[in-house]
């Protein structure tokens, strides 16, 4: 007759803990080896039957829970040590039993504030878990309610921050946080929440609004005609480093989303031929494109985005290049700054 082990994993609160399916009570060989695993019933109760005489360990594992090994061991990221079981032939061992502590977690809604000519919107958003030091603990995206749960892993303190398509970051509680988190974003003193093991915090809610953007159109001088296919090109004010870029659309038109509040960019126009480009504001430039270095960006009128502000109005109206008669341009260049050759 084999050996027998059994016992009940509860939680904290003296609850059966609900492991599987993605966990489970495993026993393993006094070497390490895994040997075999089950799920508990619903009172957490299990046992194992004709087990050989032998050593082994006992460990505990879920998705909601701190993974533990017995005799009261934790071993979050993989178990050493615990308490080995000596079974003789036949030996029937009970009372091993496991109490587990559950992560805390965090609980909320994001909902999305529409507003007209943006494209802020939903059904699902996605929240992420930080540490103070900006180091992303977990991402999870919400469900179609807007609901979200947080696992935090141990007990220190967090930030949490949710995004939408086309919204502003938000850090919790309501901090308006665009760009990179840690860098533009900061994870400051006043939105730290301190998760602990076996708390839930709950109502960690955010209302997420658009973030910034610029909408313009490319048209031609002097008709006015919509220009399609006109690269516009968004370039830091600060750095001159380019950012992004968006072609026009069939009406001339353009728009950029998703960008960062409080700082100030240049516009800049690159249509490849047939017309002069331009900084924004009717800045030409005769020599080429500023995304070549070929227009100073200094001579740009700086546009500089509030929070959750949509810029319009930003058009370019191109030039085309001067007609040739004769071999030379009847038109002038004098205060361009120069004349690019064809």
């Amino acid at each position: 007759r084999g050996a027998s082990i059994q016992g009940v994993v509860r939680d904290v609160q003296w609850q059966g803990a609900v492991l599987c399916p993605n966990g489970g009570v495993e026993l393993y060989s006094g070497t390490g080896m895994w040997l075999r695993g089950t799920c508990p019933a619903a009172d957490g109760s299990y046992h194992w039957d004709g087990l050989p005489a032998g050593t082994y360990f006992v460990e505990a594992s879920g998705t909601a829970f701190v993974d533990e090994r017995f005799d009261g061991v934790p071993c979050e990221g993989g178990c050493d040590g615990g308490t080995p079981l000596e079974l003789a032939l036949g030996e029937q061992r009970g009372g091993i039993d496991l109490t587990l502590d559950r992560y805390g977690r965090i609980f909320g809604t994001v909902q999305v504030q529409a507003e007209p000519n943006t494209l802020c919107e939903g059904p699902t958003a996605e929240v992420d878990l930080w540490d103070s030091g900006g180091n992303l603990l977990q991402t999870v995206n919400t469900d179609g309610l807007g609901r979200y749960d947080l696992r935090v892993p141990t007990s220190f303190p967090v930030h949490v921050t949710a995004l939408a398509s086309h919204c502003e970051r938000s850090l919790y509680p309501g901090i308006n946080c665009p760009g990179q988190v840690g860098v533009d974003c900061l994870l400051s003193p006043g939105s730290r929440l301190t998760a602990k093991l076996n708390v839930d915090l709950t109502g960690v809610d955010f209302t997420l609004r658009p973030a910034p953007g610029l909408r313009g159109r490319v048209l031609s001088d002097p008709d006015g005609a919509p220009l399609p296919g006109v690269v516009v090109d968004l370039f830091d004010a600060t750095s001159h480093a380019h950012v992004w870029a968006k072609q026009s659309e069939a009406d001339g038109s353009f728009r950029m989303d998703f960008l960062w509040s409080g700082r100030t960019f240049h516009l800049a126009t690159d249509n490849g031929a047939g017309a002069v480009d331009e900084l924004w504001q009717d800045i030409p430039c005769p020599n080429g494109p500023a995304r070549l270095g070929l227009c100073d960006l200094g001579l740009a009128t700086p546009i500089r985005l509030r929070e959750y502000e949509i810029v319009e109005g930003l058009d370019f109206v191109l030039s085309p290049w001067p007609v040739f008669k004769n071999g030379f341009e009847t038109g002038s260049f004098v205060g361009w700054g120069g004349i690019r050759s064809n």
